[in-house]
């Protein structure tokens, strides 16, 4: 589980501490802390859960939209830090695309997510195994 900082509510005035990842002058990926101070606002077109956006002064960026597991620290205008929580990371998922042995017939999806295979194909849907996981697993094994 990894933790990350609850989104600040609309209507507050902070200053966020957030990590930027760039390249320097001779392509080396460095890492910095940078901040910005300004008033949360409610958006209609940044509705993502891990993000939120801040109006700020700066007439050439007055809104920034601040993802949330790049943030380090929050601070608010009345002096309170940020809380952090706990979130649930997402299971990493493999898709792979298998031809039908019927050219008439779609293709179908073979997926692998948190340990769990899956099939878009019928048999699969009825028996919870199919061939065509077999397969991918064979190929998979051997790469």
């Amino acid at each position: 589980m990894a933790m990350q900082f609850e989104k600040p509510l609309p209507g507050s005035t902070i200053t966020v501490y957030f990590t930027v990842h760039c390249f320097d002058h001779k392509g080396q990926h460095t890492t910095r802390i940078e901040s910005l101070s300004g008033l949360v606002i409610q958006s209609d077109n940044w509705q993502d859960p891990n993000s939120f956006a801040l109006q700020t002064d700066n007439r050439w960026f007055p809104i920034s939209v601040i993802d949330l597991k790049s943030v380090t620290n929050i601070q608010y205008a009345s002096g309170e830090e940020g809380t952090q929580t706990t979130i649930k990371e997402l299971p990493t998922i493999q898709n792979w695309s298998v031809k039908s042995s019927n050219p008439k017939k779609p293709g179908y999806t073979v997926s692998l997510a948190d340990g769990k295979w899956a099939c878009s194909c019928p048999g699969f849907q009825f028996r919870r195994e199919c061939r065509h996981i077999n397969d991918i697993k064979v190929a998979v094994s051997a790469s």
